[in-house]
């Protein structure tokens, strides 16, 4: 699969629309005019995909594929648009991030990412719409669908957007409470750490923010040195850290008078901490009194 040659099953998985409809409205409706291979398979360009997720859209919120066909592409596109609109739950926003994921389209992604927050905040956006479409990414990259430089090129654009909005909030320190967030060596996701560090900050406290692939040694330094109160950290693969229990144990031992959030899928909903001070990502969640997807 390439950007500009789909298969119809790569349109049935981005789309939600199965390959029978498809062919049924291409063949029904000339609403596609695929390429061929030399052996006759279906191929589809990127504007046949925008052009379907536009139509899925339209179709589920009442629109007739009769009346869709007559319309033209552009006028489905304006109608797909006022629709995004006024619509407020996240889940009709998905389409736009996909295409601005496909696309690798940067602006598609800021207007996007600006007409959610101003309905939702931004807070909300990222965990109810940003964090699980980066599930549904994950899907697509194990099928084969996504490539990584379109995986990286919306990643990069999300961490920037959580870098600036962590400027943006103004040196409120309600709460004096310190608290620390790093990731240990080895391990570089740290795109929820990073939403983390905002939510925190949101709320008044003051943080600091160590980032990814840390040693140690230098979590040690740092809680000699700020004493924090909470510490939020985070495991996704198995280079990082190959004792999770290990791990807890170390960190408690460091910092015995804090708060401690253990997150990522290292620390699965049904991980079992040993220390009184170890917790996990659903305590920190309530904690934050986040409202995670809806």
């Amino acid at each position: 699969m390439t950007s500009e040659h789909y298969t119809i099953k790569d349109l049935e998985r981005l789309s939600g629309v199965r390959a029978h409809t498809i062919r049924t409205w291409e063949q029904r409706y000339g609403l596609f005019t695929p390429g061929r291979t030399p052996t006759n398979i279906r191929r589809y360009s990127a504007d046949d995909l925008k052009n379907i997720i536009n139509i899925s859209l339209l179709n589920r919120s009442g629109y007739k594929i009769s009346v869709l066909s007559a319309m033209t592409q552009a006028e489905r596109e304006r109608l797909s648009a006022e629709l995004l609109q006024l619509e407020d739950k996240p889940k009709q926003h998905d389409q736009d991030l996909l295409l601005a994921l496909l696309e690798m389209d940067e602006r598609h992604f800021e207007e996007t990412m600006n007409r959610l927050s101003a309905s939702l905040g931004f807070e909300q956006t990222i965990s109810s719409v940003v964090f699980p479409f980066f599930e549904k990414i994950g899907q697509l990259w194990q099928a084969g669908t996504v490539d990584p430089a379109q995986e990286h090129f919306f990643s990069n654009l999300v961490r920037n957007r959580l870098a600036a909005e962590t400027l943006k909030l103004p040196p409120n320190y309600s709460n004096e409470e310190m608290v620390l967030l790093f990731l240990p060596a080895e391990e570089l996701h740290e795109l929820a750490l990073q939403f983390y560090n905002y939510s925190f900050r949101l709320r008044g406290y003051r943080t600091c923010y160590l980032g990814a692939a840390l040693p140690f040694a230098s979590v040690e330094r740092a809680v000699e040195l700020h004493r924090p109160g909470i510490i939020v950290t985070g495991l996704t693969t198995a280079l990082s850290v190959s004792d999770e229990q290990a791990f807890t144990a170390a960190l408690c031992a460091v910092a015995p008078a804090a708060r401690i959030f253990f997150t990522g899928p290292r620390f699965g909903s049904g991980h079992a901490f040993r220390e009184p001070n170890a917790f996990s990502t659903s305590a920190l969640v309530e904690f934050l009194k986040l409202n995670p997807a809806n």
